[in-house]
């Protein structure tokens, strides 16, 4: 009878144990996580970034971003992965309920706190903590709830900027295509590259030798059809000009973009005279102008731009081949060669005649 007691005692155990191991499982892993509502990004309008009790603002004023209260113009890409992230917010687990923000960097001095707004309304409020461990998840919280929650995606490098790096860099943009004629002015001296587009005319009936055949079709293949247009530039002087090099020239300019902004200066305080100034000509004129550099190699130039209001520092390698000698855009001329002597026949040089 003490036996079957002590079994059944042993049963009960065994069926609580059970009991409290499955409640507790149950407890752990089912719990619904918050619905993140939709999030209209045509409608966004204002976008408020805070950390380490810095704020910076963004609104959106005639289709472009602004970095307020300066006014700079915002970089429109890292612009549009803020509000990608934002509008993809995807919770994936719910990490801690302990308030313990410190292990998860969500302390108000290392949170990331990001505020946007369509209108009056609030559209997403959210603090950002550190990159999980395996840096495809974040650590975050929704408003003020204390709750801690793993979203997808690494969301700290996106708004972890400060207002020189979310600046727009582009200085200067055109469609190369528009381009008429290249204006370069060094030491006062100006040299002017005019564009023009010809037909070449359609190639002879006629077949050249077998000689020259290699020759000929070697012009041929670097030649447009018949009936295409073919563009050529010249000095103002008739001189032809380097396609090659007008074209690299034009590639750097229409795509241009500065290292940096040179603050507490005004278009009106550059002071010494430029080094170089660029006129390109096309349904409108562009201009950019170079300055010495203020220090060794490696410390930019100072410019200003038409399209942009504020002077800039370019690399090194940019103000090089912007600032060049334009004479380096032309052909250089090669001397001729003298003739190869014949050798004489025989190893016996004739007498010269008196």
């Amino acid at each position: 009878m003490k036996i079957k007691k002590e079994y059944l005692i042993i049963a009960v155990v065994i069926v609580l144990a059970i009991i409290y191991l499955a409640v507790r499982k149950s407890n752990r892993t089912e719990y619904q996580l918050p619905v993140i509502p939709q999030m209209a990004l045509e409608q966004v309008g204002k976008i408020e970034v805070t950390h380490a009790g810095k704020t910076l603002t963004l609104e959106k004023k005639d289709k472009k971003w602004q970095i307020l209260p300066q006014g700079y113009l915002a970089d429109p890409d890292k612009v549009n992965t803020m509000l990608n992230d934002l509008s993809h917010l995807t919770l994936t687990a719910l990490t801690s309920e302990s308030k313990a923000y410190a292990r998860y960097d969500l302390e108000t001095d290392k949170a990331i706190r990001v505020q946007a707004w369509a209108g009056a309304a609030v559209q997403r409020d959210i603090r950002i903590g550190k990159a999980a461990s395996t840096y495809q998840h974040t650590f975050i919280r929704i408003g003020e709830t204390p709750q801690v929650y793993q979203a997808e995606h690494n969301l700290r490098g996106a708004f972890d900027q400060t207002v020189e790096q979310l600046r727009d860099k582009t200085v200067m943009q055109f469609d190369t295509a528009d381009i008429k004629e290249i204006d370069i002015t060094q030491n006062g001296q100006k040299t002017a590259f005019l564009k023009k587009e010809v037909t070449p005319p359609a190639a002879g009936k006629s077949q050249p030798s077998t000689g020259a055949a290699n020759t000929t079709a070697s012009a041929a293949a670097n030649k447009p059809a018949a009936g295409a247009v073919e563009v050529q530039w010249t000095t103002d002087q008739g001189k032809p000009a380097d396609l090659s090099q007008i074209n690299r020239l034009l590639s750097i300019l229409s795509h241009l973009s500065c290292e940096s902004y040179i603050e507490g200066k005004t278009k009106n305080d550059m002071g010494q005279a430029p080094v170089s100034t660029l006129l390109v000509k096309g349904k409108k004129d562009y201009t950019l102008t170079l300055y010495p550099q203020p220090g060794k190699a490696g410390s930019g130039y100072p410019a200003i731009s038409s399209e942009s209001e504020y002077p800039f520092t370019l690399p090194d390698y940019q103000g090089k081949t912007l600032a060049a000698d334009p004479q380096k855009l032309t052909p250089s001329e090669k001397k001729a060669e003298a003739p190869p002597v014949a050798p004489v026949s025989g190893g016996n040089i004739p007498p010269q005649k008196p």
